[in-house]
């Protein structure tokens, strides 16, 4: 029995950063995440109707999930360890490791020193802009450019060794692969330059490593891209590509027949009634069902009534989520009726203010009552996240399939559950702001130019002034409710809505949500926030923060920074979230937008600022007079 610790993941992170083609690092192995096809009919349904029409999909799946408190339930998520090509740390020996010699629940241990220490992965793969990815062929990198004829005839290529040179300092060149059999060896310098890939005539492996080809077809993989060498955790070795959508009525309201409905489709004779729901197998087989779950014949045609009645060709997969974005835009800005405590869409419209504590509209918060339009509390949300494909080296190239081109119907995913805080803009006043400061335009105008010729560019939003402004109130805003509600700034996460309805009417809102993926449900002190009065004040702190940075004027003035110089005014002090929180890679914001710059850009809440200096002013001299 294994002493090791057994392997595992969270759930959330099968999707990502370790999903489908996408290496991770447990305890000193490295293994790569296998296509869904090898999961099998593993893993739950999950369902969401509007990202899979949106998505040209049937439906989704979570990863499979092992269900034992004390040991292996049995089912596992598929890696494939990572690269191959292992060394060990002690006698140095490397050794391309193969599946036959894999012991459950053990990593690879060196079979030639007494101690049997673990062995540990080469640091270096080689990937392609299709999205390839293969070990670095060690063998011809080291007898490459050989001289003697001894050594150009080595017959054992495979007894290697990776050396570290002492004295050589602590670059590449003091790494070196040797051959034990030939004594040839070479150093890793240059290993990453394209130049030396071009010399050598390294090809692409054409799959993805845990592809099996059969070489006795005669038939092997074939790939034009040249090649990258690039370390093994480096950042553009995988770039996942991932969807998601908010339920919304009337798929979220809780039906009667809802769990009888899971049960049904999930029945081995639904594909038949589904195939062919008016076929002469369709009756025999809806008898059979209903004997099984325990309810009538009559349920069953309802379900399949509700499910199969009006079927639709899926939609292509589109690049934008115009569509989704839209839907729920509608959803959040119309107020529900009465709500089953089941249902997964549970929203509450609120006022900013109560009544009895509505401020003085000169007031700085009486200043931003006027531009915000309305405030829901969503106290339970549902979300669906589904992973559409990766890339590899380019964040803009070609997407690999989970399925790696199977047509398989369905796609990973998870659900989670959360609750979250909306609200909308006063669209009158976005758009006078818009139209009458020809400067906010021009921010506008600066940042899409650099968007569209980024490579990651295609990937992200229209920079719309509109957007970059609410984009931007979103990041201040999870700065915020960070240090107030009791979350950290990595657990909440945004969705902009910036885009336009069906009419042409233009959208202004941001939802600022909490969603766990291993978890049903949150503690509610997100919504809490949301209550009126005590979100005025938190939104009127936010934007106080944003005013100053620990970096200005260097931040506030810069004609470009972050990634890309995609990002104007805002910088890690001020204004950046955690990478999980933000939806669009922490690019395309400027607090100038949100507060103004001196003598430049005028600031959507700058009016508000300066109330609330004139507040704060006024209650410093106040409290002088009556201490006089």
């Amino acid at each position: 029995m294994s002493n090791q610790p057994p392997r595992g993941v969270r759930l959330s992170q099968t999707l990502a950063p370790f999903g489908v083609g996408a290496i991770y690092d447990l305890r000193g192995e490295s293994l790569v995440a296998c296509d869904i096809s090898r999961w099998k009919s593993q893993g739950q349904p999950i369902r969401s109707k509007r990202l899979a029409e949106a998505l040209g999909v049937e439906g989704f799946r979570s990863a499979p999930a092992s269900t034992s408190l004390y040991g292996d339930g049995g089912a596992r998520v598929p890696y494939f360890r990572f690269p191959q090509w292992l060394f060990c740390p002690n006698c140095r020996a490397m050794a391309k490791w193969t599946t036959s010699k894999e012991v459950n629940d053990e990593p690879p241990r060196c079979e030639n020193c007494n101690r049997r220490p673990q062995l540990v992965p080469m640091r270096f793969v080689m990937a392609c802009e299709k999205g390839h990815l293969g070990d670095v062929s060690w063998d011809y990198w080291a007898h490459f450019g050989a001289k003697e004829p001894k050594q150009k005839g080595c017959k054992d290529r495979d007894n290697l060794r990776f050396i570290a040179l002492a004295g050589s300092g602590a670059g590449l060149q003091s790494l070196r692969i040797e051959c034990k059999t030939c004594g040839v060896w070479r150093t890793l310098t240059g290993i990453t330059s394209r130049d030396t890939v071009k010399a050598m005539n390294l090809r692409c492996p054409g799959k993805q490593p845990w592809e099996y080809i059969d070489y006795s077809n005669k038939v092997t993989p074939h790939c034009d891209e040249k090649p990258v060498i690039l370390q093994r955790g480096a950042s553009n070795v995988y770039f996942s590509s991932i969807r998601s959508a908010l339920d919304i009525p009337p798929e979220s309201t809780y039906q009667e027949f809802g769990e009888l409905t899971l049960a049904v489709t999930n029945h081995e004779l639904w594909a038949l009634i589904r195939s062919a729901p008016n076929g002469p197998f369709a009756g025999p087989a809806i008898e059979s069902i209903a004997q099984t779950v325990g309810c009538s014949k009559e349920q069953i045609e309802l379900i399949v009534r509700q499910e199969l009645g009006d079927q639709k060709p899926p939609k292509p997969s589109s690049s934008d989520a115009t569509d989704l974005e839209t839907d729920e835009w509608l959803a959040f800005i119309t107020p529900q009726g009465e709500q089953s405590e089941k249902s997964t869409f549970i929203t509450r419209h609120v006022p900013l203010f109560a009544e009895a504590t509505h401020p003085e509209p000169t007031s700085a918060l009486g200043l931003l009552a006027q531009l915000i339009d309305k405030v829901v509390l969503a106290t339970k949300l549902r979300e669906v996240r589904a992973l559409v494909g990766f890339s590899r080296y380019n964040a803009a190239g070609p997407l690999v399939k989970p399925d790696l081109g199977r047509n398989l119907k369905w796609l990973p995913a998870i659900e989670v559950f959360g609750e979250g805080i909306f609200f909308s803009l006063n669209e009158k006043r976005v758009h006078e702001w818009e139209a009458e400061n020809s400067d906010v335009a021009e921010v506008g105008r600066i940042l899409e130019q650099r968007r569209q010729k980024h490579f990651i560019g295609s990937r992200l939003k229209p920079a719309t002034p509109r957007f970059v402004l609410l984009h931007t109130l979103a990041h201040v805003l999870i700065r915020q409710l960070s240090f107030q509600c009791g979350y950290s700034s990595a657990s909440l996460r945004e969705r902009i809505y910036a885009g336009k309805n069906p009419d042409g009417e233009p959208q202004a809102g941001i939802l600022i949500y909490t969603a766990a993926g291993d978890v049903e449900g949150t503690l509610g002190g997100l919504v809490r926030q949301g209550t009126p009065s005590l979100f005025a004040h938190t939104l009127l702190s936010a934007l106080e923060r944003a005013s100053w940075c620990s970096s200005d004027p260097i931040c506030r003035e810069s004609p470009g920074q972050g990634f890309g110089t995609l990002n104007l005014g805002a910088c890690h002090a001020c204004a950046l979230v955690s990478e999980t929180s933000c939806e669009n890679a922490n690019v395309l914001l400027d607090r100038g937008l949100l507060v103004g710059t001196p003598g430049g850009v005028t600031g959507f809440f700058a009016e508000v600022l300066a109330a609330a200096r004139r507040d704060s002013a006024r209650a410093t001299d106040d409290e002088m007079e009556a201490t006089a």
